[in-house]
């Protein structure tokens, strides 16, 4: 173990873990990667992995710099 608190881990293990499942071929799903996407909007979901789960994200709010 990295040291990290294993409750924490496990917290961030149940939001991860059906992101990976629905999108295998995501690659990075760090904050600053979905930050990259522009200003993302909060949205409720029930996941748990088992079905498959389609978002649009829609980037508002972006600038260009």
């Amino acid at each position: 173990m990295d040291g990290q608190d294993p409750v924490q881990r496990a917290d961030i293990d149940r939001i991860i873990n059906p992101l990976k499942t629905n999108m295998p071929e995501a690659g990075d799903l760090g904050f600053e990667a979905i930050q990259q996407l522009g200003n993302p909007v909060p949205l409720l979901v029930q996941n748990d992995g088992k079905e498959c789960l389609q978002l649009w994200l829609e980037p508002l709010g972006r600038t260009t710099g």
